[in-house]
């Protein structure tokens, strides 16, 4: 006699009393493995919100789509294998190229310089620049030379939940069209 059943798409539990009978088990295995696709789903769900949320400078022609082009650039590099850890180097010369193909072909009708992108992504809760002393060192202007960031900054970094989002090829794609979506899409 079963009093109830609760049905998922990846586990069946059985509540009630009766007599043993092994065919309806606990899947121990069966939920951690729902458990974690349902955490997995609400980390992507929350990474994609706040790179859809952040903001963007004013550009000649409105708002600029710097900051979201040279995220893509940073999911394609990562797609192509040519990013292997969370080390985001300003000077890497495949995610420059990348991001330049990025600006022509979303028609940006000037091309921000990698660099403006690069530092002013710092300004998001997922996105961390990793200056060579423990402090940001002190800067009188907006934005840095290269000259000033070859010397004081290491490189730039993902959280590293983004970043472990970011190796699943599904995930990075639905955070991808989103972007594209929001930023990108001329309505």
């Amino acid at each position: 006699f079963v009093f109830g059943k609760k049905q998922s798409t990846h586990c069946r539990v059985e509540y009630g009393i009766g007599s043993y009978n092994p065919k309806r088990r606990f899947n121990l295995n069966c939920c951690i493995e729902s458990t974690f696709r349902l955490m997995n789903s609400y980390i992507v769900s929350l990474y994609n919100n706040l790179i859809l949320s952040i903001k963007c400078g004013n550009g000649i022609s409105g708002k600029s789509i710097a900051k979201p082009l040279f995220i893509l650039s940073i999911f394609e590099c990562i797609a192509m294998g040519d990013l292997n850890e969370n080390k985001i180097m300003f000077n890497d010369n495949r995610l420059k190229k990348i991001y330049t193909a990025f600006a022509r072909y979303y028609e940006e009708v000037k091309l921000t310089p990698i660099i403006l992108p690069y530092y002013h992504l710092g300004s998001s809760d997922f996105y961390h620049l990793v200056w060579c002393e423990k402090n940001r060192p002190p800067y009188n202007g907006n934005t840095p030379s290269e000259k000033y960031l070859r010397e004081n900054l290491l490189y730039a970094k993902f959280d590293d939940e983004l970043w472990e989002i970011l190796q699943d090829a599904e995930s990075r794609e639905h955070i991808r069209r989103n972007i594209i979506t929001r930023f990108l899409t001329k309505q």
